[in-house]
């Protein structure tokens, strides 16, 4: 499921924060990993991070003009198993 739409300059190292309480269903779950992978190479995502119920990226670099899908699988420590997508346009603005 694509979550969300961003612009973001070249240069900039930008975090996004994606909201997976409804995903631990029970106060025994949270997240235990986030994976993310990047279509098509260029742009780098790192530090990836979850606590109880938020993951967290960042993303810098890319191309002027391309546009990006970056996958992100969360896990949470009971099993359950997220996929979702944010596109990031990088875009030089004047």
């Amino acid at each position: 499921m694509i979550i969300g739409t961003v612009i973001q300059q070249p240069t900039e190292n930008l975090d996004y924060d994606i909201d997976y309480a409804s995903l631990v269903t029970t106060p025994e779950d949270t997240l235990s990993t986030v994976v993310a992978s990047v279509t098509p190479a260029g742009l780098t995502v790192s530090g990836l991070v979850a606590n109880t119920t938020t993951g967290k990226l960042w993303a810098t670099g890319g191309v002027n003009g391309v546009e990006y899908t970056v996958t992100i699988v969360t896990t949470t420590t009971q099993g359950r198993i997220k996929e979702d997508e944010i596109i990031i346009l990088v875009e030089e603005t004047a």
